[in-house]
């Protein structure tokens, strides 16, 4: 098993490079001059790491649409937050005991195909219902070492779909989950800038609306009304197709447990990669614009929070 993440992606079409690249305004011939821009715009800053992946840079130019200073603050964001969240972004190994443990609970796997509008999918479901086994910072320091990884690849995409499946979820998975997500939002929209266009829904657990009205104030705009429920794996085969999904869901895709499998084996193989990450931090005093940067002020978000109702 190769070590790329790319080496279990099945590459977008000409068609499908063409629809991204004017979505990401993404020019070959002036892409690799505003790359090395920011790369010695990046080696001018102190209190940034010396050493860092030139793939994942590029990828982030890429989420900001080649925006110079939108990826300027991603990437101060990104670099922040692996010292402000040393237990998700530290101890990043696929022996260590969390990492382990959250191997077992939780299966999240990026799809190998892209869909027709260049869009990266990826879907998330619990392997071990028992909540007593769900540790829900473990699952997020799996989560950011896939996804990580994931920005480590060569091909470019418009955006990124979610699929989440409720099976077996229970109301105390939600209260150790509303733990994280004001936490995990801003992260994934101003320290990676995470270009979310669409989330679906399956088998959704009763509690639904209520989680909903406590995620979505905490959601970019687009993204709100961006949620898909459906009713059965049918109507999430008929909106993706068949190509895309995994046989799960009676798509032709190998089964959530093979890519899992496949998954780990790329994790495993990027050890060194992922000590190396490590390094990859603010070296000085955080600046307080950045520190700023990184929470939520609104006083509705807490306050949702504080009045969720789980029975």
């Amino acid at each position: 098993m190769e070590s790329s993440v790319d080496s279990f992606v099945i590459p977008p079409t000409n068609d499908q490079l063409r629809i991204i690249r004017d979505e990401i305004n993404e020019d070959e011939d002036r892409s690799p001059h505003v790359e090395n821009l920011l790369y010695t715009w990046i080696n001018c800053q102190p209190h940034f790491p010396k050493k860092y992946d030139k793939r994942i840079i590029r990828t982030f130019l890429r989420s900001s649409k080649y925006d110079m200073e939108r990826t300027k603050a991603k990437l101060e964001c990104n670099f922040t937050v692996r010292n402000l969240y040393p237990d998700i972004f530290s101890g990043r190994s696929t022996n260590a005991a969390d990492v382990v443990q959250a191997l077992d609970t939780v299966i999240i796997v990026f799809l190998p195909k892209f869909t027709e509008n260049g869009n990266k999918v990826s879907i998330y479901k619990l392997k071990d219902t028992d909540p007593s086994r769900y540790d829900v910072y473990a699952v997020t320091k799996l989560f950011f070492m896939m996804y990580d990884l994931t920005l480590t690849s060569q091909y470019p995409n418009a955006g990124e779909i979610a699929i989440f499946d409720g099976s077996g979820l229970s109301p105390n998975h939600f209260v150790t989950f509303l733990t994280i997500i004001k936490i995990v939002t801003p992260i994934l929209r101003r320290a990676y800038g995470t270009r979310l266009k669409e989330i679906h829904i399956l088998n959704a657990p009763p509690l639904l609306e209520k989680i909903l009205s406590v995620i979505k104030p905490i959601l970019h705009h687009k993204v709100k009304n961006a949620f898909n429920v459906h009713s059965s794996s049918r109507t999430l085969c008929d909106y993706f197709g068949k190509e895309i999904l995994p046989s799960n869901y009676g798509g032709k895709c190998k089964s959530l447990e093979e890519l899992m499998k496949v998954h780990w084996k790329i994790l495993n193989n990027n050890e060194e990669w992922f000590l190396e990450q490590e390094n990859m931090k603010i070296t000085k005093t955080i600046p307080k614009k950045i520190d700023n940067n990184l929470y939520f002020k609104e006083s509705d978000i807490q306050g949702s929070f504080r009045t969720l109702q789980i029975d």
